[in-house]
């Protein structure tokens, strides 16, 4: 069956042109690991600087009288931490 001209076909392409920069011919979407990096740097940045109910709650589970640098995660530390 033949498409008229008003009919739209799905092209299929492979996700890391997809990723590329619209100067380039893609979407300009980021790769997921761009993201999750930004955001855990950002996360990080908030819970250092910010006196948040985040920083309380991790500050007195994880790192009451220390830097939150100088303290090494466990098995039973949160996902988040």
């Amino acid at each position: 069956m033949g498409h008229t001209s008003g009919e739209h076909r799905w092209v299929w392409t492979r996700w890391p042109s997809i990723v590329w920069p619209t100067q380039q011919g893609g979407f300009g979407l980021r790769r997921l690991e761009e993201v999750v990096e930004a955001f855990s740097i950002k996360l990080w940045w908030n819970l250092r600087t910010k006196r948040s109910l985040l920083r309380r709650c991790m500050e007195a589970r994880y790192f009451r009288h220390q830097h939150p640098a100088n303290v090494s995660a466990n098995n039973k530390a949160s996902p988040v931490w």
